[in-house]
């Protein structure tokens, strides 16, 4: 007989023992997240009720990003302030390519907030622990609490252009290279400290004015740079880690970007053709045979990224720094870093461009075939009727970003350079035209950096007019007025379109901030100064001569050249007796050149070199 007690214990107990089961048939709760959404619909949000805009640009490969969403943005404080005072929005920057060129100088993540109306109230660099972020938004909530304007109390961090006055093109060519010979490291080598980048610009437009104005010292500054890079070369894989920081080129972020492979290709061909040390050969290979097994789809397409640090699904990492020491044996039995495998104009055209110059100087690589079989899969798979190539290949939408363009627009005229076939120059040409339509405002010379910008609000509906994509734009159109014929009404049209952008573009001070990034600006200013030299290939397609000619001008080391191939009959120049070059400067051109053996010393007895 059970007793009064219990009769009074039992439903207790009972009740004790079903919410004991219960509370461990509960799922665990979920780790606190922003509810980020994008852009644009987090500044549709905040036109709406009101709020400010946080906005997060990361990147997939990105470390920092990795830490700061593992902490800051899994803080309980954090979280509850973004969510009930502010629209969260997040961007990859890989897939933004016009916040990408407005904030790089914040590097990534990169946090930026705005007012309801759009205005930019300010922008920060890199990572932030949850008490620096909870500081500033708690300021920012302050200020709309006390009817001021959202971060009227934080120092002001809104990037506001530089403005100056517009000076004429050779001193804006000497102002640039002052500014480039002042972030020389002398005794490390590169541009620019404590990070130390592996920038191809610079390094390309120090061995031109090494080339063109016979200096040892610039070309010994190019090659220690590049000596220096291949600390960064990862030498089990292959490919060549993002940067290093500490002022020096042995602490590496070890991520491996497209771009970043581009411009160690490049440079290490340049080497190669300024030096004939095959020892760079071997190097660019190194970053090719990486690119093949990382970064290259079944059909040739090119991915854009691969992440420093190894993250499994158990949430168990290992970091890039510890990963990089293992054997290949290792690395792989523990897992693969994350590759993105989106394929992107941009990046492709990057490396079809370096893939191509390559070809160029070391052949029997194949990296030809390579950048050709990239080139057809964006141009079958992201370019539209118009001629524009779309960001990600088979992405919908309408917008277009004027990267995609110039990147896909050198990349097809590179592979017509380094094969001959004019398929790709025509392809280049039309893509070009498209971009001069649809990317130049209405009121300005210069290049947007993308195009259905009604969406916009506040600062981001201003357009950007980025000042490399603009000046790559310059070097191809003085690139195409070469090719045309002398004198034409097409050549003088581009020399002129040419001129007018690189002019739009001289403002000292508001080229100063990019540092040491200004090397294909100065490219493009070296271009229209010295001229660009021509030089033509006249024979049958399938001669074995008329093929060692060619071969012989890709490698010579004459860095402003345009290569033009024809058959006896159909060239501006008259048939011979066999296969011959004719090399055109400006204002003159040489005999025709039937030698593939002295072809260098010819050439460089008619341009004076």
């Amino acid at each position: 007989m059970p007793t009064g007690l219990d009769r009074w214990l039992a439903p207790m107990l009972v009740g004790f023992l079903l919410a004991c089961g219960s509370a461990q048939r509960r799922p665990p709760q979920a780790p606190a997240r922003p509810a980020w959404v994008s852009l644009d619909a987090g500044l549709e949000a905040a036109a709406h009720d009101g709020r400010p805009v946080l906005l997060s640009i990361q990147a997939d490969w990105c470390h920092w990003c990795h830490v700061m969403n593992e902490t800051t943005y899994r803080d309980p404080e954090v979280v509850s302030m973004l969510d009930e005072r502010f629209v969260a929005a997040r961007e990859d920057a890989e897939l933004r390519p016009d916040l990408a060129e407005r904030y790089a100088e914040y590097g990534w993540p990169a946090t930026i907030v705005f007012a309801p109306d759009g205005t930019e109230i300010l922008a920060l660099r890199g990572h932030r622990t949850s008490a620096a972020l909870l500081e500033i938004l708690g300021a920012i909530t302050s200020d709309i609490d006390a009817g001021r304007a959202p971060g009227a109390s934080l120092p002001s961090r809104a990037t506001e252009p530089r403005v100056g006055e517009h000076v004429a093109l050779e001193v804006l060519r000497a102002a640039l290279t002052h500014q480039l010979d002042d972030l020389y490291d002398e005794a490390m080598g590169g541009w620019g400290t404590p990070q130390k980048y592996p920038f191809e610009g610079p390094v390309e437009h120090t061995l031109l004015r090494a080339r063109l104005g016979s200096d040892p010292l610039l070309r010994e500054r190019a090659i220690l740079t590049l000596e220096r890079e291949t600390e960064l070369l990862d030498p089990i894989w292959g490919g060549m880690y993002q940067y290093s920081e500490q002022g020096d080129w042995q602490h590496p972020h070890y991520e491996r970007i497209a771009s970043v492979q581009a411009g160690a290709i490049e440079g290490f061909a340049l080497a190669l053709r300024a030096s004939l040390d095959r020892a760079w050969r071997a190097r660019a290979l190194d970053i090719v045979r990486y690119v093949r097994a990382f970064l290259m789809r079944d059909d040739g397409a090119l991915y854009a990224s691969q992440d420093a640090d190894l993250r499994l699904p158990d949430g168990t990492a290992t970091l890039g720094a510890e990963y990089a020491t293992l054997s290949d044996a290792d690395r792989r039995a523990r897992g693969i870093p994350t590759v993105d495998t989106r394929v992107l104009a941009t990046a492709n055209g990057l490396l079809i461009t370096a893939l191509a110059r390559l070809a160029e100087v070391a052949p029997e690589l194949g990296t030809l075939a390579d950048a050709t079989r990239a080139a057809d899969v964006i141009v079958r798979t992201a370019r539209d009727a118009r001629g524009l190539f779309r960001h990600e290949a088979g992405a919908a939408g309408d917008t277009r970003f004027l990267a995609d363009q110039i990147a896909m627009s050198r990349a097809l005229f590179a592979v017509e350079q380094a094969g001959g076939d004019r398929r790709y120059r025509a392809l280049a040409r039309d893509s070009l035209d498209a971009a001069l339509l649809a990317f130049t405002a209405s009121d300005a010379i210069l290049l947007a950096s993308r195009t259905a910008e009604d969406g916009a609000h506040g600062t981001l509906a201003v357009p950007r007019f980025p000042p490399t994509e603009n000046a790559l734009a310059a070097s191809l159109l003085l690139a195409f007025a070469r090719l045309e014929e002398d004198g034409s009404d097409e050549a003088s049209r581009d020399e002129s379109r040419a001129l007018a952008i690189l002019d739009a573009l001289s403002d000292p001070a508001a080229l100063a901030p990019l540092g040491r990034k200004v090397g294909e600006i100065l490219l493009a200013l070296e271009a229209a100064h010295s001229g660009i030299v021509r030089f033509s290939v006249v024979g049958e397609a399938a001669d074995p001569r008329t093929i060692a000619l060619h071969r012989a001008v890709l490698a010579l080391d004459e860095p402003l050249r345009v290569v033009e191939r024809s058959e006896p009959d159909e060239g501006r120049y008259p048939a011979q007796d066999g296969p011959v070059v004719y090399a055109c400067a400006q204002d003159r051109c040489s005999f025709p050149l039937a030698s593939a053996g002295s072809l260098g010393s010819d050439a460089s007895r008619f341009l004076g070199r």
